[in-house]
C-alpha cells in the first residue's frame, strides 16, 4: 500500500469523518476505550504541532529531537510487541538510543513516570546494535550508529521497532522513518517488516503516516 497523502491531510479528513472507519483495528492488549484514549492523545499532539505558529517545525536541532521524542513515546503505545519479547509484566519497555545521545536527555523527560500497557518505561543508550537486541524501540540518529544497513542485519529477526532519521531508511529495511517535508516533520512506516519481525502496528498509526510500504492483513 502506498500512501502519499501529506501528513496534515490525514487529520483533516479523520476529522470530517471520511476516514473514521480506518482507525477501528487495535492492538489486542488495548480495550476499544483505551485505544481512543491513546489515539485521541497522540492526534491531540500532532493538532496542537501542527497549529502553533511553527508547527512540527525543525527550527533549530534541540525543537527538532524534543518533537521526536514525543513521536517516539505515542509511537510505541500504537504498537504491539511479541508477547515472548517482552517478558514478564515487570519488565519494562526498553527505548535505546546509540552515544552520545541526540535527545541530550528529551527522550527520558517524554516517557518520565509514564507507562505503555501498564508497563514502566526506560531509556537506555547503546555503544553498538549488538547491544540493542533486547530493547523494544531504537532510535538510529544521524551520527553515532552510521551503518543503518549493517545494524539492520545484526539486529536479524529482533522485534525491535527501529526508527531512523536516514531519507531512504524503511527502504534499507527499518520499520519507521522520519523525514522533512517544507522543514516539517513526517514519518514513513515499512509494515512489511515489521509484519516479518511479528511486531503489530496499529491502524490508528499506519493512518497518520505520510507513506506505509506493505498491506495489513484483513481479520
Amino acid at each position: 500500500m502506498k500512501n502519499a497523502a501529506p501528513f496534515a491531510a490525514h487529520h483533516r479528513e479523520f476529522l470530517s469523518g471520511r476516514i473514521g472507519a480506518r482507525f477501528r483495528r487495535r492492538p489486542p492488549s488495548m480495550s476499544g476505550r483505551q485505544a481512543r484514549r491513546v489515539f485521541a492523545s497522540f492526534l491531540s499532539f500532532l493538532l496542537i504541532a501542527l497549529a502553533g505558529p511553527r508547527g512540527v517545525n525543525a527550527d533549530s536541532q534541540a525543537d527538532e529531537y524534543r518533537v521526536k521524542a514525543a513521536f517516539l513515546f505515542h509511537f510505541a503505545q500504537l504498537i504491539e510487541w511479541p508477547p515472548e519479547s517482552l517478558g514478564d509484566s515487570t519488565r519494562p519497555i526498553v527505548f535505546c538510543t546509540e552515544r552520545p545521545d541526540p535527545f541530550r536527555g528529551d527522550l527520558e523527560a517524554a516517557v518520565a513516570g509514564k507507562r505503555i500497557n501498564l508497563r514502566a518505561v526506560r531509556v537506555e543508550h547503546v555503544k553498538n546494535s549488538g547491544e540493542a537486541r533486547g530493547c523494544q524501540l531504537l532510535f538510529i540518529g544521524k551520527s553515532g550508529l552510521k551503518d543503518t544497513p549493517g545494524i539492520l542485519a545484526d539486529l536479524g529477526t529482533s522485534p525491535v521497532v527501529t526508527v531512523g532519521e536516514d531519507p531512504n531508511f524503511i527502504q534499507s529495511g527499518g520499520i519507521i522513518g522520519f523525514n522533512l517535508e517544507d522543514n516539517r516533520i513526517r514519518f514513513e512506516i515499512n509494515l512489511t517488516v515489521a509484519q516479518r519481525l511479528r511486531i503489530k502496528i496499529s491502524s490508528h498509526l499506519l493512518g497518520l503516516a505520510s507513506n506505509v510500504v506493505g498491506t495489513a492483513a484483513e481479520k
